[in-house]
């Protein structure tokens, strides 16, 4: 009877402060949240130890489709190219960066249109299909990478495992690959899924998923995400596939070959031509260019900047909302103490303890930090990111607050004087 009648008198800012506790501990979380995801963009796709300059490497037969036929047709110049591809991938001072965004056809694909290859490019997208012989058929997005290129966009496979990259053989009609993200539930770890790449008949066998907002840089932009895209692992010895099927193998090659560098910042411009230069000569390869991407460094460092800034940013305005949190709540405190003074003092009057009045006031208590729980539960499931160890750090933060709140209540309580007290 007396919870209700409490509740009934106070239930106004009991509930106020509760909301302000929640509002707090929400804020918290997000703040929370962001820190962990900020610690793993620095410390992964963004970190200062990615400080590179980035070289994009292109063949000179843009334009001239009758030489790059001719090319193509000699076994002797197929062998200069992925001999140049070969040594490039070996080179200790530059890190070959091998990455093509060729769909991939698949024949009874589980996925909607976001799988689409064409979707969120602006283009129209194709959707399903019918082969000629009747089989459902799909383009969906798909990155081909080299391992470099694995390692150094620090991708995750959260479950399962990376392709064995010295496995890999387009001719063996089994190619391991990892899927994003948004795969998960479409299909699992073993599934193959029957592909046609680079025109080829291939069973793609997953070995696991890419952590959520996995990201490579791809053609300028510094965070290709692959939530939605189909990771297939170039051959570990392309040369030995192109003697077996010059024509895909030559066109495996050339996608290859047309990618970027990443060279230290120590090395100029001269000594990147200086490398590849030499291995023209070994390898009798000379006909590509090199284009200078600046744009990578400097939008690394921008969107480093920009995590780092509003990292503190949010970390001052969380300060400045706790510090307002204790205030308000410290003043509710100090009016509901003053609506309990007389009621404490009458329960002294008749006899009651000081236990069993804290016993009484602590059922308000406790329903108060319940509510609080229980907002603060709701609000993190209602937002976007769901993250265990940062509510779990609040919900200790809040124990702790619900300790010391109590804990000041209850002194306050002691500390108020009864006429019979006084003096005492």
């Amino acid at each position: 009877m007396e919870l209700i009648r409490d509740l009934r008198r106070n239930g106004l800012l009991i509930a106020v402060k509760a909301l302000v506790m929640a509002v707090f501990a929400v804020s918290l979380y997000t703040f929370g949240t962001f820190a962990q995801s900020t610690s793993g963009a620095v410390n992964g796709s963004l970190a200062a130890d990615r400080d590179v300059d980035l070289y994009g490497l292109v063949d000179t037969f843009l334009g001239d489709t009758d030489g790059f036929e001719r090319f193509r047709a000699s076994d002797r110049d197929l062998r200069t190219l992925t001999d140049f591809v070969a040594q490039l991938g070996h080179n200790d001072r530059l890190d070959f960066l091998s990455a093509f965004d060729q769909p991939v056809v698949i024949e009874d694909f589980r996925g909607d249109g976001r799988f689409d290859a064409n979707a969120g490019s602006g283009l129209a997208e194709r959707g399903e299909y019918r082969g000629e012989g009747g089989e459902r058929l799909r383009d969906v997005k798909s990155m081909q990478m080299n391992h470099e290129m694995f390692a150094f966009s620090r991708l995750d496979v959260t479950s399962g495992s990376a392709p064995v990259w010295t496995d890999v053989d387009y001719s063996s009609g089994l190619v391991p690959v990892v899927l994003g993200s948004d795969y998960r539930g479409l299909y699992e770890i073993g599934d193959e899924l029957r592909a046609d790449v680079y025109g080829v008949r291939e069973r793609l066998r997953v070995t696991g998923f890419l952590s959520p907002g996995s990201a490579v840089f791809h053609r300028g932009d510094i965070n290709h995400y692959l939530d939605d895209t189909i990771v297939l692992p170039y051959p570990a010895d392309v040369g030995r596939f192109v003697q077996q099927d010059r024509y895909t193998g030559g066109i495996v090659a050339f996608a290859m070959l047309n990618t970027d560098i990443a060279a230290s910042t120590s090395m100029t411009y001269d000594d990147v031509i200086g490398e590849l230069g030499a291995i023209a000569a070994r390898t009798g390869f000379h006909e590509y260019s090199l284009q200078g991407i600046p744009t990578y460094l400097v939008q690394l460092r921008l969107v480093r900047q920009i995590v780092i800034e509003n990292f503190g940013l949010l970390g001052a305005v969380s300060a400045m909302t706790g510090v307002a949190t204790i205030v308000v709540c410290r003043r509710i405190n100090r009016v509901l103490g003053d609506h309990r003074r007389r009621w404490v003092r009458i329960c002294r009057t008749v006899g009651r303890s000081d236990r069993a009045i804290l016993r009484t006031v602590g059922q308000t208590w406790a329903v108060e930090y319940s509510i609080v729980v229980v907002l603060y539960a709701v609000g993190c499931a209602l937002l976007p990111n769901h993250h265990a160890y940062p509510f779990l750090g609040v919900m200790a933060a809040l124990g702790v607050w619900f300790s010391l709140d109590a804990v000041s209540r209850a002194h306050r309580i002691l500390a108020t004087e009864t006429p019979g007290r006084r003096g005492r």
